[in-house]
C-alpha cells in the first residue's frame, strides 16, 4: 500500500520532532532514488517524511522548497518535441 494522504507543513524538521515527542515512529526507506536520512528525504521541489497511523495507513508530511526564479527558468517548461517554444534562462527557441 502506498501513501494514503499527504499533508503540507511549513517546517518539516519541527513537525517531525513534535510528532516524535508524542511517540510517532517515522518510516525509513532505502530504495533506489529514495533514501531517507533521519526519516526525511529531499526530493528536489519538496522534502518529505512518512509515518503510519493506528490503522497502518501511510501518512506523508511534505514541505515545499522555494527555489529562486533563475533556477526555475533553466528548466524546460514544455516537453521536448511538442512544437511549443521552450524557455531557458537567456534563450528562447522552438522545439
Amino acid at each position: 500500500m502506498g501513501t494514503v494522504i499527504g499533508l503540507d507543513v511549513e517546517r518539516l524538521e519541527v513537525e517531525v520532532a513534535a510528532l516524535r515527542q508524542r511517540g510517532v515512529a517515522f518510516e525509513d526507506y532505502d530504495f533506489p532514488g529514495l533514501r531517507t536520512e533521519d526519516a526525511m528525504v529531499d526530493l528536489g521541489d519538496y522534502r518529505a517524511a512518512w509515518f503510519r497511523d493506528s490503522d497502518n495507513n501511510i501518512i506523508m508530511l511534505a514541505e515545499l522548497i522555494e527555489r529562486p526564479l533563475s533556477a526555475q527558468l533553466t528548466e524546460d517548461v514544455t516537453p521536448a518535441g511538442s512544437g511549443v517554444s521552450e524557455i531557458r534562462a537567456g534563450k528562447r527557441g522552438s522545439s
